[in-house]
Parts: structure tokens; C-alpha cells; sequence
């Protein structure tokens, strides 16, 4: 975290539901400017981290992430230049185990029904206190979409499919 310029962060924000309020109350800790957490309200994180970096809370923008985004749909190629193997890439693209055929290595398949069409996309998610990602693509059209999200209030597939209709 020395090496970050953490005023670049966005702030990331949990919002307090009669559901998750007992949750969040338990992890107060996370919450260090709120005080009453309401409910209907978005209370801010604080910047946190946990120690198995980098496999969960990576730093990254959405403009970087989409160059890896373009490598993976282009066999590992990035403007002309190989930075993955396409063995490689073939392998995580590839579904790994026979009882789950949406299983990929580390990325996954998810079904999608848009308007007349009904497509699977590969990608991965994540998700912390704050923090909802997505990154989905169609490797026959080539069409990707990522979301970054400083709440994880839901609606992220909506606003995913939403983005990879406009782009098509």
C-alpha cells in the first residue's frame, strides 16, 4: 500500500439494509467515520487490505484492466505483441472440471438471454465489503465488458448486460 496513491482511490461504500445491518455492526471496524448506520443509508469504508494480496483487492483501473481484457480475447496478443502464451489463454478459457461445465481455470462461463440471444460469456467477478467487480467477454464477437462498483448493493448484472448491448 506504501507504493499507492491512495487520494486516487474511490471510496467505497456499504449500504445498510435491515438484512446485513447486524453484519456490518460487527465490523464496525470498517466503517470508521459512521456512527449510527441507519437504515437506507451508504456508510463509507475505510481503505482496507488483507494479507493475500494480490489475489483479492488488486489495484488496478478499469483502462488497465481492459488491456489484459484485450490480450485474453486476442489469443494473448496486445497491439501486435505477445504478452500471454495463447496455450495459455486457451487453458483458462477451457472448462477444467467435468461436473461443473461452466468452470474454467480461475475464469468461468455465464449464460446470458439478450433480447433474441442467447450467448455465454467468459469472465470473473469479484466482490469485498464496498466493492463489486465484473469482467465478462464474448470471445466470438470480441465484445468485453468491466464494471468496477464502489457499493455492493447488487444490479451489477443488469448494468453488465446493459454495457455489452451498447457495445455490440
Amino acid at each position: 500500500m506504501s507504493e499507492i496513491d491512495t487520494s486516487k482511490h474511490i471510496k467505497s461504500y456499504a449500504y445498510v439494509t435491515e438484512s446485513n445491518r447486524n453484519d456490518i455492526l460487527k465490523r464496525k471496524n470498517l466503517y470508521p467515520k459512521e456512527t449510527e448506520f441507519k437504515i437506507g443509508s451508504f456508510v463509507e469504508n475505510c481503505l482496507y487490505s488483507f494479507p493475500n494480496y494480490p489475489d483479492g483487492l488488486v489495484r488496478t483501473s478499469v483502462r488497465e484492466l481492459s488491456l489484459y481484457l484485450s490480450a485474453m480475447m486476442n489469443g494473448g496478443q496486445l497491439n501486435g505483441k505477445k504478452i500471454l502464451n495463447k496455450e495459455t489463454v486457451d487453458k483458462i478459457l477451457s472448462i477444467q472440471l467435468k461436473e461443473n461445465r461452466s468452470q474454467g481455470l480461475c475464469w468461468h462461463t455465464t449464460e446470458f438471454d439478450f433480447l433474441s440471444d442467447h450467448i455465454t460469456l467468459w469472465g470473473h467477478t469479484g466482490g469485498d465489503p464496498g466493492i463489486s467487480t465484473y469482467l465478462f467477454f464474448n470471445p466470438t464477437n470480441k465484445t468485453g465488458v468491466i464494471t468496477f462498483q464502489n457499493n455492493a448493493t447488487g444490479g451489477t448484472m443488469e448494468i453488465l448486460k446493459k454495457l455489452y448491448l451498447a457495445g455490440k
